[in-house]
């Protein structure tokens, strides 16, 4: 991981908050690197980054607004040991508005 944490050294913050899809999506990307290494607090910061810039252009009813506040729910629940029995309300709630998109019903 010396090299991904090198990259994030020389990315900055103002990068991450202009909100693109292009940068949600590399987030995204990184977010996902970060959580299957343990580095939870990296890896939730990054879907963070990565809500807001998919919120900003495509609304909280989007897949891939939805997606990233699953991976994002899943960072919370798994560094704060919550897997013991059901998944966590925010992952419901992902899973939901990801079901209801995929139907073509949108969110209310």
């Amino acid at each position: 991981m010396p090299h991904i944490n090198a990259v994030m050294k020389h990315i900055p913050s103002q990068f991450l908050a202009l909100g693109t899809t292009k940068v949600a999506g590399e987030a995204c990307t990184l977010g996902g690197i970060f959580r299957g290494h343990g580095q939870y607090k990296q890896a939730g910061e990054l879907y963070e980054c990565a809500v807001a810039g998919y919120e900003k252009v495509f609304g909280i009813n989007h897949s891939d607004t939805l997606t990233a506040v699953h991976n994002m729910a899943l960072v919370f629940d798994t560094a704060s040991s919550v897997w013991i029995g059901p998944a966590s309300p925010a992952v419901k709630k992902a899973h939901a508005g990801l079901d209801r998109v995929k139907l073509g019903r949108g969110l209310a």
